[in-house]
């Protein structure tokens, strides 16, 4: 009589005798259904967990000037942004567009061409150190103090939110446009 557990393992590995697809490395049969296609050819479920790629192994050193990079383009965001905010909403997300790909571009050539979640991270986290260190800072916590004060009348207190709204959105624009490149190519 069979155990659960040999009827797991019979039908987690199933008859591959009808297909001819070898793993490149461990020679064994696979199916269309369990290859993996991979860049040097196909491999199994298991070969193909043990190898990545060298575009995702990001050191340490590179991680460091990365993230030092993207903190001073936060900077140069953070200090620029005060600026953008009479030139409509339209052109501004265009030029946010337009400066978070070249960010993106310049931040990806730093990175040694490097894609992936731990380094698109480092990228995040550089870029929110940078904007908190700029002025924006100081100009998002006038506004918040200025909108906590009990004296602020309804037209200025939306005008204000509506200031506050449009910083947090540019920067997570700006942001978003800047990790563009360390996704998947």
């Amino acid at each position: 009589m069979r155990t659960p557990q040999d009827i797991v393992t019979i039908i987690a590995k199933h008859d591959h005798t009808d297909s001819r697809l070898r793993c490149q490395d461990c020679d064994d049969l696979i199916c269309p259904k369990c290859m993996v296609q991979c860049a040097v050819g196909s491999r199994c479920k298991k070969c193909a967990g043990r190898f990545t790629t060298h575009m995702v192994q990001a050191s340490p050193a590179i991680m460091i000037r990365t993230g030092l990079a993207a903190l001073a383009a936060g900077f140069i965001f953070g200090t620029m942004e005060q600026h953008m905010l009479g030139t409509g909403y339209f052109y501004t997300f265009a030029i946010l567009a337009v400066a978070g790909f070249g960010v993106s571009k310049l931040l990806h050539r730093v990175s040694s061409y490097k894609i992936g979640t731990k380094i698109a991270l480092a990228v995040i986290a550089g870029l929110l150190i940078g904007l908190i260190l700029s002025p924006a800072r100081e100009t998002l916590l006038g506004q918040l103090a200025a909108l906590s004060q009990p004296e602020t009348k309804q037209p200025e207190a939306n005008s204000i939110i509506s200031l506050i709204t449009w910083q947090i959105a540019s920067a997570v624009f700006f942001i978003g446009c800047s990790v563009s490149s360390f996704f998947g190519k």
